[in-house]
Parts: C-alpha cells; structure tokens; sequence
C-alpha cells in the first residue's frame, strides 16, 4: 500500500483547496508507474474522487501511456463512474434509481449524491441522519460498474 497522494488539479477557489497543475500530477503518476514497473508490479489502483476536467485528464493521460510505455495498468474506477454520471447515462441512472441533474453535475459537486453515498461506505457516523438515506448504489449497478472496469482494461 502506497501513502495518500494528496494532489489534485482544478480544486474550487474556496480557503483550504489546494491545485497542482494537471500537467505535475500527469508526471507523479507516471513516475509511480515507472516505478512500480521496474520493481515488477503491473497494476495500480487509484482510489480517486474528483472531478476536475484537467484533473480527470490528467489520469487518463497517465493511464495510456503507462500502458503504452511499461504495459503498466492504473485502474481508476472514478474515471468510469464519472463519466456515466456526467454523460447521463440511461443505463446507470436506471440502475442507481438516479435522474439527470442529480450525479456528475454542478448541484451535485459537493455532498451531493456521489460523496455522501462514498461516506456512507467509508464512515457512515459521521454523515447526518444516513438511516434515512436510501443507498444510492444497488448491487446490480455495482456489478456493471464493476464489468465495464474490467472491458475498459481488454478483459
């Protein structure tokens, strides 16, 4: 397990965000790749969460060519989601009970559907009144989430 990598680009200009350029984070993540490479490792699994254009460009930039480079895979499944949410796709917002508006727009930057439903994974005692929540992802969406990681890497 690899330390957090706390770098993100096009952060909100709001006190306590910090950005990086998308072109510095495209180059740490190809440097880890390199390196975990050379040590004999193929995959990388990124546990990412935002979605800033350049940011989201970034990884995907790094992810091609540490492919192309060193046959390295960076699994980044938020890449996915992301662009399901954004692009409304029928599929996922049947799945998810979901409209559009509600995932991968603006009203839904920040605690809105997608990060309230990660908290209630990743610590549910601290989101409010979560019992009431119905759970935004159930496990028929989770398993087609799940199957287009696995096309988008040739499996």
């Amino acid at each position: 397990t690899l330390p957090p990598l706390y770098a993100g680009s096009d952060a909100l200009p709001v006190k306590g965000s910090l950005s990086v350029p998308a072109v510095a984070l495209r180059s740490v993540l190809l440097a880890y790749a390199k390196g975990l490479a050379a040590q004999g490792f193929k995959y990388l699994f990124i546990a990412d969460n935002h979605g800033g254009p350049r940011h989201q460009l970034a990884f995907e930039s790094a992810a091609r060519k540490a492919w192309k480079k060193h046959r390295f895979y960076m699994i980044n499944p938020f890449l996915i989601e992301f662009r399901m949410m954004c692009h409304h796709d029928a599929d996922f917002l049947s799945e998810t009970g979901l409209k559009p508006g509600t995932c991968g727009d603006d009203a839904d930057a920040h605690a809105g559907t997608n990060e309230t439903s990660l908290m209630l994974v990743a610590a549910p005692e601290v989101v409010g009144n979560y019992q009431e929540t119905a759970p935004s992802l159930p496990p028929k969406a989770k398993l087609r989430l799940a199957s287009g990681m696995v096309r988008s890497l040739g499996g």
